[in-house]
């Protein structure tokens, strides 16, 4: 069981030694860092994703931490340093957490990614398959949705999807989705 927290850790510890070191960060700043960092790791499902009820999410550590999957947004309580104005401390922060996630997500995304295409037969996304769209820029906001329609090339590959979440339509390419495992009848689904 060591193995997955200890993953969490690395992924953490990489993606916080790749920012700048020239940042040279107060108490309250690198604590505040490490708290949207906490937010972004704890995001992530711990569970299937149930198909028996649309409304149901997968258990995150957020469900522990915070009643809540989602994770509220904890901007409200950043600490200000006296000495910056707060324009200044409050672009520093942001910039410093974008960074992290893009780093993060380098280190994250190839987990949660279908690489066995390139060693076995995959069978190809489907409509209603249960997906999350993998968008870099948006830091701890992924949707997750339904596939409404393929697009598939002349040699058979889905090339692109239309996903349908809770906020509308979206077009993506294939490789911008990562399909999500599913919990069906008391057992597990790789769709």
């Amino acid at each position: 069981m060591g193995g997955v927290w200890e993953r969490k850790v690395r992924s953490i510890k990489d993606a916080f030694k790749s920012l700048h070191h020239n940042q040279h960060l107060n108490d309250e700043e690198l604590a505040t860092f490490l708290t949207e960092a906490e937010m972004i790791v704890n995001s992530h499902p711990l569970t299937f994703v149930p198909l028996e009820d649309s409304t149901e999410e997968a258990i995150t550590p957020h469900n522990f931490l915070l009643m809540s999957s989602s994770g509220a947004n904890t901007a409200s309580r950043i600490p200000i340093s006296e000495e910056i104005s707060l324009r200044v401390n409050w672009k520093l922060m942001l910039q410093l957490l974008n960074q992290f996630w893009k780093r993060w997500i380098q280190g994250y995304l190839p987990t949660i990614a279908r690489r066995t295409k390139w060693f076995n037969d995959v069978r190809p996304l489907q409509v209603d398959d249960p997906v999350i769209i993998v968008d870099e820029t948006v830091r701890n906001g992924w949707l997750r949705g339904r596939i409404v329609k393929v697009y598939t090339a002349s040699d058979g590959q889905v090339r692109k999807v239309d996903v349908q979440t809770a906020s509308g339509l979206y077009q993506r390419p294939a490789i911008k989705v990562a399909l999500l495992d599913v919990l069906q009848s008391g057992k597990a689904v790789q769709r």
